[in-house]
């Protein structure tokens, strides 16, 4: 049984590095496109790649606390993991943060397209754009910092 929880903890941080690349790549091309009804089609796009960033989470979450259980240590136990447990509550937070910006970017993208937007419009949708790409710089650190806490903690280098 702990083979099948390391195993599907790889496969929960598979499909969270995968969401996050991919969602990096599709607003990258979000960014460069010129028109609306593209930006509208890139994010539509992006929408069912968001969806496996809280699937991964949620995968990783059940099974690391299967892992604990397994090894028999608590939250507070080891320094590393107590780290990696704090990096992973931020990635969340992050995460949630990221989905509600990205949702009312999609919005009002859409909004704009249909040329139904308000007056204000151009300038919120510049303020959510920063903060996603800025989410973006933010939420690779934090998977880098997880997985260096996960190698370094596990061989012994508290």
């Amino acid at each position: 049984m702990r083979e099948l929880t390391l195993i599907l903890h790889f496969l929960g941080l598979g499909l969270l590095v995968s969401a996050v690349v991919a969602g990096i790549l599709l607003n990258r091309q979000y960014r460069k496109a010129t028109d609306l009804q593209t930006k509208a089609l890139l994010l539509r796009t992006a929408r069912p790649i968001g969806l496996l960033s809280p699937i991964g989470m949620g995968v990783m979450l059940i099974t690391g606390i299967g892992n604990m259980e397994f090894r028999g240590v608590g939250i507070l136990t080891e320094g590393w993991l107590s780290a990696k447990l704090v990096f992973f509550a931020v990635a969340v937070v992050g995460g949630v943060l990221m989905a509600i910006a990205s949702k009312k970017r999609g919005a009002l993208v859409h909004a704009l397209a249909a040329g139904e937007a308000g007056p204000d419009s151009e300038r919120r949708l510049a303020a959510l754009e920063t903060q996603i790409t800025l989410g973006y710089v933010i939420l690779p650190l934090l998977l880098i910092a997880i997985l260096y806490l996960s190698v370094y903690g596990r061989l012994g280098g508290q």
